[in-house]
């Protein structure tokens, strides 16, 4: 509406504004009970994005106070899409400052969210928030997690979901630090890492096709056909009807 945008509103973040200025970061979560939760928890530095992705209205706004953002979103496949376009939009906006703002992660243990975690057990959610990790080494962490790096289709997989990532980094130390954690991963060398990567950022190197088998066909399934009716109905004369 002309009151409210999603895409420009963060839930708790003038009512935690103090706390989350003192401590120059903050912690992201998906929902209102999230932060209901990690406040009453003394997790103080914290706000909700309410089910939204992080924009570049958040990234403005946030430049102006924090110098971390770490989030903390649902692990499934759509908390870690919006992980990757979170990279891409502190990237890509524009911010007047010094240093860009750092991106960090916190998969979410002993519970199914920030808030089932504060909840169950505000202590363990306190000493959570202080293990979190960036960025890119979760999203490492995350691919070798969900395909196997001891096998080539797992390690081709694997390059083919960072890849493009890691092409875009323009810091050549931070560059070669994820490079030689892949590398690690993966037991190859950052060489190899380095060739995959321009390859398939180049689209030099196409993506294996993953051939389909042909479907098992159920001969009893098939629509009879005239032919088969009549061979039928003659087998069961054949067979049933006396002869005189």
């Amino acid at each position: 509406t002309a009151l409210y945008h999603k895409g420009q509103m963060l839930y708790g973040y003038s009512e935690l504004l103090q706390e989350i200025r003192k401590r120059k970061e903050i912690v992201l979560v998906e929902g209102e009970f999230d932060v209901i939760s990690s406040s009453q928890a003394h997790v103080l530095h914290v706000a909700g994005l309410k089910g939204s992705a992080l924009t570049a209205d958040h990234a403005k706004v946030l430049a102006r106070t924090v110098n971390t953002i770490i989030l903390s979103l649902d692990a499934d496949s759509a908390g870690i899409e919006a992980t990757k376009r979170a990279i891409s939009v502190i990237k890509n906006t524009p911010i007047s400052r010094e240093s860009p703002l750092e991106l960090r992660v916190l998969p979410v243990t002993g519970g199914k969210d920030p808030d089932d975690v504060a909840r169950t057990d505000p202590k363990q959610w306190r000493e959570l928030v202080k293990t979190s990790m960036p960025a890119y080494e979760f999203l490492i962490r995350t691919a070798c997690q969900q395909n196997d790096p001891a096998t080539s289709a797992g390690k081709t997989a694997i390059m083919y979901e960072l890849a493009p990532l890691l092409s875009e980094m323009t810091h050549a130390v931070e560059r070669e630090h994820y490079m030689q954690l892949l590398a690690q991963w993966l037991r190859v060398s950052t060489d190899n890492i380095e060739r995959d990567v321009k390859a398939i950022a180049t689209r030099k190197l196409a993506k294996p096709s993953q051939k389909k088998s042909a479907p098992v066909v159920n001969d009893s399934a098939k629509k009879p056909t005239r032919r088969s009716q009549m061979e039928r109905y003659l087998l069961f004369l054949w067979t049933h009807v006396p002869t005189s």
